[in-house]
């Protein structure tokens, strides 16, 4: 059974950067509770949120800062006076620094500058998936920012908080004063997976008892591994008991669901959803261990290509057929960024699709080391983008968790 994408319109709150955010079992307490209220007293709505100038919204992967920026831009662009001049843009679908420096001297952007009454409101997401592809984004908007009229500027941005570069911080505060909030965007409430779970006819008592049951409170908190549990305790009328096991029945749940304007009419095979899977865990083994965040799809032909795209040949060049990977492009771990090239939905997907390929191709210890761990100044380590994937094979292969934290002693 595939759910439907619902927008669940749920209240977003964020919480300043050095306040200390206090939980209840995992979930945000309710900022409108009698009691709950008095939780975290520096719990700021978004519409209070947004109300300076430059607003950065921090958050770890799968929080949901995306949507709320996009929803943000949207509401904006519905009401600003020249709606041409509000842009929203994601920064990992820029492949070099050329392409970087080319939209920060777009002609929009040029004329703004350009017009004394005008003013520009800019939504810049995913800035910690941009600086792994190109890591001068902070210095190109650090630049940038020097430049432009910032009392004509509206600046929203999103990264993950490890992935934060100081240096543009100090710009942004350099720029902006006391016109700068930087908070980090808080989980869900229970009572909003109280009411997401009616939305998909789903007994809330009896999931929210699931949930606490599998110590899956962290996931179901947040909007992304949300999706991912209605899917596997609807399908199993129960959840697994590892965070791994959950990540796998949440990918082989997403695997199972197509999408249908990924699809694009296309005839479904007979692809088995184990095929489907071994297909979709060498597809992210490519995408990781060789930083490929773009897929060709089958039918682009000789469409060109962004920087940083797995070409269908590739994943193609052994004993995955055309149809087949355009049925498995068609599910719902895969969304479009252009007519003929795609992307991970999540890149968390890959990370762990990376890290189970690992072990269903029963790598040794020393063929996993030569994988994630490169060779600098200070000896091996593990880089800072293969973190997630290497967290993943110590779940999933407890042996090697020493081993890993040996190479890298952050992952603790």
């Amino acid at each position: 059974m595939c759910l439907p994408d619902l927008d669940h319109n749920w209240p977003r709150y964020v919480l300043p950067v050095g306040a200390t955010l206090s939980l209840s079992d995992g979930f945000l307490p309710d900022p409108d509770g009698r009691y709950e209220q008095y939780s975290n007293p520096g719990l700021l709505t978004l519409t209070e949120f947004f109300n300076r100038r430059c607003c950065i919204v921090l958050g770890d992967a799968g929080i949901g800062k995306s949507d709320v920026l996009l929803k943000e831009y949207e509401r904006v662009r519905e009401i600003a006076p020249q709606p041409a001049n509000v842009i929203f843009c994601s920064l990992r679908d820029f492949g070099s620094d050329v392409t970087a420096e080319q939209f920060l001297a777009s002609p929009v952007i040029a004329t703004w500058i350009a017009d004394d009454e005008a003013e520009l409101f800019l939504f810049l997401d995913s800035l910690d998936e941009a600086l792994l592809k190109v890591d001068t984004w902070s210095s190109l908007l650090s630049g940038a920012l020097t430049e432009w009229p910032l009392r004509r500027l509206w600046f929203r941005i999103t990264c993950r908080p490890a992935f934060w570069p100081d240096s543009l911080g100090f710009a942004l505060a350099s720029g902006f004063g006391d016109n700068l909030s930087k908070a980090n965007l808080a989980p869900l409430r229970q009572r909003d997976v109280e009411g997401a779970a009616a939305d998909h006819a789903i007994q809330s008592d009896r999931l929210l008892m699931e949930i606490r049951r599998a110590n899956a409170t962290t996931f179901a908190a947040r909007p992304l591994t949300l999706k991912m549990i209605f899917g596997i305790f609807t399908e199993h009328n129960r959840l697994p008991d590892t965070h791994a096991a959950m990540y796998q029945q949440g990918c082989r749940y997403l695997a199972s669901e197509h999408n249908a304007t990924v699809l694009e009419g296309h005839r479904l095979t007979n692809v088995s959803l184990d095929r489907r899977m071994a297909i979709v865990e060498r597809i992210a083994a490519m995408s990781v261990f060789c930083d490929r965040r773009f897929l060709q799809h089958p039918n682009a032909a000789d469409a060109p290509l962004p920087e940083g795209t797995l070409t269908a040949s590739e994943i193609c060049s052994r004993d995955v057929t055309p149809a087949e990977l355009r049925e498995v492009l068609a599910s719902a771990l895969f969304s479009f960024q252009s007519p003929y090239v795609l992307a991970w939905t999540n890149w968390s997907y890959a990370e762990f699709l990376a890290a189970s390929w690992c072990i269903s191709q029963e790598l040794t210890t020393a063929s996993i080391r030569n994988l994630i761990s490169v060779a600098g100044e200070r000896g091996t380590g593990i880089p800072q983008q293969l973190s997630s994937t290497a967290l993943w094979i110590g779940e999933l292969r407890r042996e090697l968790q020493r081993y890993l934290v040996e190479l890298n002693p952050s992952l603790l």
